[in-house]
């Protein structure tokens, strides 16, 4: 298959895919539409907007039940955990500590998110552009072919622990230590930075005393994207609209 060079399609969530499921076209509209059996994302480079926790709708299946007294926060986080290894207790451990940084982050702005919401009346909470945070892809496989003037074949994709698109980059997220060997660890990260990949790599020490400024360091700063994130906040768990 081939996709136009303005569409970044990223799958995760998963250790394989098969590329023949995947199918990937623009409809009249001009939304980028995704046809695949495990979760992934198709990304409009030309909007040069990022990947939020509410760019796309929150899918709850028919057979989802969310913990009782959960926050939608906390149902978005089970549900990027559960698509983790079970076993990768340090990515586990990511997003848990990506979560309560965003949390963290609505205190540290909640004047400039007030006077976003003033004229609204008590309709949001500040807690509602929670959902404006830059939406991390565990186990994503990014587009990185040795050839870049290579067809779209599964091996032209490498897997990271976590990506992010910032609007203007790709942030490829690496655990410290990792599971390839030295040879095929440096050969991705040659692949990457050949495919324009930002990559940042942490260890738990990272997430246990400095959690705050691995995250600045990935997503930049988040009153900047709280104010690029429109006028109102989104919830992901909006009603899916059809045009079609």
């Amino acid at each position: 298959m081939t996709v136009a060079s303005d569409v970044i399609v990223v799958p995760y969530g998963v250790d394989s895919w098969p590329i023949e499921e995947l199918v990937v076209n623009r409809s009249g509209d001009g939304a980028i539409r995704v046809d695949a059996s495990f979760p992934c994302a198709a990304i409009d480079k030309g909007d040069r907007k990022p990947l939020r926790l509410n760019s796309e709708v929150f899918n709850v299946t028919s057979n989802f039940n969310a913990p009782q007294g959960a926050t939608p926060l906390t149902v978005l986080s089970d549900h990027l955990k559960g698509l983790c290894r079970t076993w990768d207790r340090l990515s586990l451990r990511f997003l848990d500590r990506y979560f309560e940084h965003i949390a963290e982050m609505l205190g540290v702005h909640r004047e400039v998110i007030a006077t976003k919401l003033a004229p609204f009346a008590g309709l949001y909470g500040a807690e509602d552009w929670a959902f404006s945070a830059p939406k991390p892809l565990p186990r994503a496989h990014l587009y990185a072919p040795y050839d870049k003037g290579a067809s779209w074949v599964t091996k032209d994709f490498v897997q990271v622990d976590f990506a992010f698109w910032l609007g203007n980059r790709m942030v490829a997220v690496l655990s410290k230590p990792g599971t390839l060997t030295p040879a095929r660890a440096n050969e991705r990260l040659a692949r990457l930075e050949q495919a324009d990949v930002t990559t940042i790599h942490f260890t738990a020490q990272d997430l246990e005393k400095e959690p705050a400024a691995l995250f600045d360091c990935i997503i930049g700063d988040f009153g900047a994207l709280i104010e690029s994130a429109g006028v109102v906040p989104i919830s992901p768990f909006r009603p899916r609209i059809s045009l079609e």
